[in-house]
This record gives C-alpha cells, structure tokens and sequence, in this order.
C-alpha cells in the first residue's frame, strides 16, 4: 500500500504543471539538453497525460498480458506436476519477477530461480527441478512474444507523433 501510495503521490506530482514548479522538478528537466534522454523521456510521458484513455488502455492490456504469462507459467508447472494452487502463484510468481528485474545478475538468472525455489517447494507442493523448469518455460514464453513483438518493429513503419507517416 505505501508503494501504492508513492507512486500515486509521485503521478500527481509529476503531472502537474503547478506541482511541478513548486517542487523544482520543471527547473531540474530545464537545465538538461533538449536531446538528453530524460528529457525526451519526459516529453513522452507528458504528452501522455493528455491521454487518460489510452493510459487506462495500457494498464487493462498489461493486466491482461500479466494474466496471461502467470497462467501459462502455471499451466507449464501444472504439466511438470507442481501441486501449488493457481492463487498461490499468481502471488508468488510476480514476486519472483521483480526480483529478477533487480540488477544483481543478467536478466535475474539465479535470483529468480533461488527466490521460486525457496517460496514453491515448501511440503510436498513441487521440487527444486519442477520450479525450475516452469521458470524456463516463463522465459522462453517471454523470449517468444518478445520476438513476436519486434517483427512489427523490423517492419519499420512506426513513427513517433511528429515525424510524419506510419503508424503512431
């Protein structure tokens, strides 16, 4: 809840022009280049407030999408014979995921699979192997859509609003 909390005080923060001064946060982006990387960051994000439909949008479809890769995930440890409930690991699973996020080895190799081991083994609910596994497979799904996705990149049309034609 205090996460929650942050990241919605930190949003209307962030989003307001008025918040934004007061703060200094205005005057810190400012004093970057017009190039710099933040700054081009920041101009995405806050064309993006101007949207509250297509924000709306993004998080349903990453709840979806989340929904999704926890039940394959699932299903992939159902099939290795992991015995842990469905609501079980949709808790624990994305858990795992953002401390494999954290930057303490190559996309969270070990860190996942020590942290899954530790939460999905207790009792007779799987084996080290199983758990394993069924990380594996997570990430061979994510590697697979991950590549999905980048085909429509390799197509080349899609352009940022501004710089004209394709797809925005």
């Amino acid at each position: 809840w205090g996460v929650l909390g942050a990241g919605v005080i930190g949003g209307a923060v962030y989003f307001s022009p008025r918040l934004r001064r007061l703060t200094g946060l205005h005057h810190l982006l400012a004093r970057l280049s017009a190039g710099h990387p933040i700054r081009r960051l920041d101009a995405a994000m806050v064309a993006y407030h101007h949207h509250p439909g297509t924000l709306l949008l993004a998080q349903v479809l990453s709840v979806a999408v989340h929904l999704c890769l926890i039940t394959a995930v699932s299903l992939a440890g159902y099939a290795l014979g992991l015995q842990t409930p469905w609501l079980l690991l949709l808790t624990v699973l994305p858990v795992v995921l953002v401390a494999g996020a954290l930057p303490l080895t190559y996309q969270g190799l070990g860190v996942m699979e020590g942290l899954a081991v530790a939460m999905l083994t207790q009792g007779d609910a799987g084996t080290n192997n199983q758990v394993i596994a069924m990380l594996v497979f997570m990430r061979l799904y994510l590697l697979v859509y991950g590549l999905l996705g980048s085909l429509v990149l390799l197509r080349g049309d899609i352009r940022l609003k501004g710089e004209g034609g394709g797809r925005q």
